[in-house]
């Protein structure tokens, strides 16, 4: 279904549209040494009045103590695509819907799977999509969608990420000044695909629940709608507060 970015912007009544134009692939500027076994813990705030939670997590196969998957059963990962596959997490609770993603990724950062479950109200979400070749397979339950789950199969490059990961890929990226580049995503609650724009915006530094950070901010384009996220500019790479540009919704990191 949707997850922040995408679940902020539902929350804040923004819908993400399709933008034109093409530019670089984001896989050309990500590293997946960046990644790192881990949980982040972001407090999700309305103004300055705190809403809900949020959970980024980054597992790797055989180190998922830190994580604790949900969705994911290991075991049928190592005989496909062997011990190096890495599983990136987001759960979120605000406003009357919870839900929790969890998509697999192969050692070149191609998106492999995605495994969803949530609640919005008292409606049941429900996703689960695998990689076919050049394909993304598998069936979305959905509010906007009925009762049965929606057959899903959409034309997958190996540089479509899932709307449900936009938010855990962005520290793995090599920021710097003036980058831009176009990432292919996929609205897995929909079987459809659009082109969002990413750009640097500039470097500063930023006041969250954690800390003070030195950061990037960046900017994801789909439409008439942007989001903006601030990554730190050393390592260990986290986000550490992102959301819709101009609402007053944002998930900032809490520790």
């Amino acid at each position: 279904m949707t997850t922040l970015p995408r679940l902020l912007l539902v929350a804040a009544a923004l819908v993400f549209a399709p933008v034109a134009g093409a530019q670089d692939s984001w896989r050309t500027h990500a590293d997946l040494a960046r990644a790192r076994v881990a949980l982040d813990s972001f407090t999700v705030f309305a103004g300055d009045r705190p809403i809900g939670w949020q959970r980024l997590g980054w597992a790797k196969e055989g180190e998922t103590r830190i994580v604790g998957l949900v969705l994911w059963d290991w075991k049928p990962l190592s005989k496909t695509v062997g011990s190096s596959s890495w599983i990136m997490s987001d759960e979120i609770a605000l406003n009357g819907v919870s839900q929790r993603s969890e998509v697999r990724f192969s050692t070149k950062l191609v998106e492999l799977g995605l495994r969803q479950q949530g609640r919005m109200g008292t409606t049941d979400m429900r996703i689960a999509l695998d990689r076919a070749q050049d394909r993304m397979t598998g069936t979305a339950l959905t509010p906007s969608g009925g009762a049965t789950p929606a057959v899903i199969d959409v034309p997958a490059s190996d540089d479509i990420i899932d709307d449900n990961a936009l938010s855990v890929i962005l520290p793995l990226v090599r920021w710097r000044e003036g980058l831009t580049f176009t990432i292919p995503v996929l609205a897995s609650g929909k079987g459809t695909t659009e082109t969002y724009t990413a750009s640097v915006v500039e470097r500063r530094t930023t006041t969250v629940p954690a800390g003070t950070f030195e950061v990037w901010r960046v900017a994801l384009a789909g439409g008439r709608y942007v989001l903006e996220a601030d990554v730190t500019t050393a390592a260990p790479y986290r986000v550490v507060r992102f959301g819709p540009r101009g609402a007053p919704m944002s998930s900032q990191l809490a520790r």
